[in-house]
């Protein structure tokens, strides 16, 4: 016999000896009654409430334990999130038509790299690229932006300007003789700008064996202008080219875009140029997931499926 909280056997049906406060019959059958006391009892749901939730929250943290060391570790080898163009190796080079001259060098993806060369740029005012390399398994992509110049000479002058990428993987999911659709887009801005002497013409290519500047599978060209003439600022026609269609030669490739800009005197300009690698058969391009997308998904439902089969366990008990 347990007293206050009390079970009662069927050999005795008297009530248990209250030692004060008022009871509460509970329930009460032929070879049962318990009785508790009612402070007991407030005391004793707020205590099994309490308990149940605290069990089911352990449930629910022992079951998104492995789930959450797994994604840490994913994050770790940088398989959680998109990856990065740390293995893309991005390089310049430039030509003065006018004055024969040229520079190079390399670049830092997302960083503005400065020069001055012939008539274009000052020592106060420098031509500006900004090159961006992404390499996913859905996209490989090279963005030169914020090409930025002017021509300082008193003469129309033209400057040519290549940026290539080395070492694009579609994040190390390409392979040799897989179907991958490209393509390029051109736009901008100047001012000052002057129609029918101001242009800008576009070109990109795949190297499909790597190597920097690779002009072996073109993309085509396309040609931009101003669609004002103004002091100001004034829109450039967009451009681009349609999709192509090839087939890799191996796990690696590079990509290369030009621009050839032409300047009347005086006349700036600010220029972007976009050149994408995806997957693709059929001219339909096809989005991959991300392969942590998938392990992801599975340590998640794997987790659920824990958390069920803890709480089954312990229903059952």
């Amino acid at each position: 016999m347990i007293r206050s909280g009390v079970y009662v056997g069927p050999d005795r049906k008297s009530s248990i000896a209250k030692k004060g406060g008022r009871t509460e019959k509970l329930a009460m059958r032929s070879d049962l009654l318990v009785e508790v006391r009612r402070d007991s009892l407030e005391s004793f749901i707020r205590k099994e409430s309490h308990t149940m939730n605290f069990d089911r929250a352990s449930w629910i943290v022992r079951g998104a334990r492995p789930f959450l060391a797994a994604l840490a570790i994913l994050s770790v080898l940088g398989l959680a999130t998109p990856s990065a163009s740390a293995s893309v190796s991005l390089s310049f080079s430039a030509t003065d038509v006018n004055t024969s001259g040229t520079t190079s060098g390399s670049l830092t993806t997302g960083v503005a790299s400065t020069f001055t060369l012939g008539s274009f740029g000052t020592t106060q005012v420098p031509v500006t690229i900004t090159a961006t390399a992404l390499d996913q398994s859905n996209l490989s992509q090279l963005t030169t932006t914020n090409i930025t110049l002017n021509n300082t000479s008193s003469t129309t002058d033209t400057i040519n300007i290549f940026v290539t990428g080395v070492g694009f993987s579609l994040a190390g999911t390409a392979s040799n003789g897989e179907a991958v659709l490209a393509n390029f887009t051109i736009s901008g801005t100047g001012g000052p700008a002057l129609m029918g002497t101001d242009a800008t013409t576009g070109s990109s290519w795949a190297g499909l064996t790597n190597t920097a500047f690779g002009t072996d599978t073109p993309f085509g060209s396309a040609t931009i202008a101003p669609t004002s003439t103004s002091n100001l600022s004034a829109n450039y026609s967009s451009g681009g080219s349609p999709t192509w269609g090839f087939n890799l030669a191996g796990s690696t490739f590079s990509l290369t875009q030009e621009l050839s800009i032409t300047l009347g005197a005086g006349d700036k300009a600010n220029l972007t140029i976009t050149t994408s690698l995806a997957p693709g058969v059929g001219g339909q391009s096809i989005p991959t997931p991300e392969p942590s997308s998938f392990a992801i998904a599975g340590l998640g439902a794997l987790g659920m499926i824990g958390y069920g089969l803890r709480r089954r366990k312990a229903q059952g008990a």
